[in-house]
C-alpha cells in the first residue's frame, strides 16, 4: 500500500538542537513526518527511485534524499516545496575546505503536485544522473559522494504558516538496485 508522510496541525512536543545546550525540549503547532533506512539499509553507488506524490502548500516541504553519518555529503534525489509548485531541486550538497558548498539545479516545467511520478538517481564512482519518469534533467560530473548512505523521504516545514495548513507526500514504491561489477 502507499505510505503517507502527513504535516498538520497538531499540538505536540518535541526537541530541537541548540548548539550549546543539545537537544532541548519544545512544544509545536505542527507535527510532520520522516522515514529514514538510517538503522536497515545503506548502500553507495547504484540506481535509487520511488513513486511518489506531493501536495503543494507553502511553507511546507517535501524530499528524498540520501545522507551518511554526517549531514555532508547529502544527495537530493529532489527537494520540493520552493514556492512554486512547478519547481523542484535536485543535487548535492557536501563541504569543501570545511565550507559547505552545493550543485543543484532547479527542475521547472510541470506541476508535480498533480499527480505520481518517479524519480530516480543513478549514481556511480565518476557521474550521477537524475530522471523524472525516466526523463533525464540534471547530471553531475564533480564532487561525486563515496560512502555508503541510507534514504530518506521527508515532510517539514521552515516557518509558521499564516493559515492553518495540511500537506502530504504519499509513497507509493522505492526501489534500490547494486551496481553489476
Amino acid at each position: 500500500s502507499v505510505a503517507h508522510l502527513v504535516t498538520r496541525p497538531q499540538q505536540c512536543k518535541g526537541k530541537v538542537w541548540d548548539a550549546k545546550r543539545g537537544f532541548i525540549p519544545q512544544k509545536f503547532e505542527y507535527s510532520s513526518a520522516l522515514i529514514s533506512t538510517g538503522q536497515s539499509f545503506r548502500q553507495q553507488y547504484g540506481k535509487f527511485e520511488a513513486k511518489i506524490k506531493v501536495s503543494h502548500n507553502q511553507p511546507l516541504h517535501h524530499n528524498f534524499w540520501m545522507v551518511a553519518e554526517s549531514i555532508a555529503p547529502q544527495i537530493d534525489i529532489f527537494k520540493y516545496g520552493t514556492g512554486n509548485h512547478k519547481t523542484m531541486v535536485a543535487g548535492t550538497q557536501f563541504l569543501k575546505n570545511r565550507m559547505p558548498q552545493q550543485l543543484t539545479k532547479a527542475i521547472n516545467g510541470t506541476n508535480f503536485s498533480n499527480d505520481f511520478y518517479i524519480y530516480s538517481l543513478e549514481w556511480t564512482p565518476k557521474k550521477m544522473v537524475w530522471r523524472i519518469n525516466g526523463v533525464e534533467v540534471h547530471t553531475q560530473t564533480t564532487d561525486i559522494p563515496d560512502q555508503s548512505m541510507y534514504l530518506v523521504f521527508s515532510s517539514n516545514m521552515t516557518e509558521t504558516p499564516t493559515k492553518e495548513l495540511r500537506s502530504e507526500m504519499a509513497i507509493d514504491w522505492v526501489r534500490c538496485y547494486q551496481m553489476n561489477e
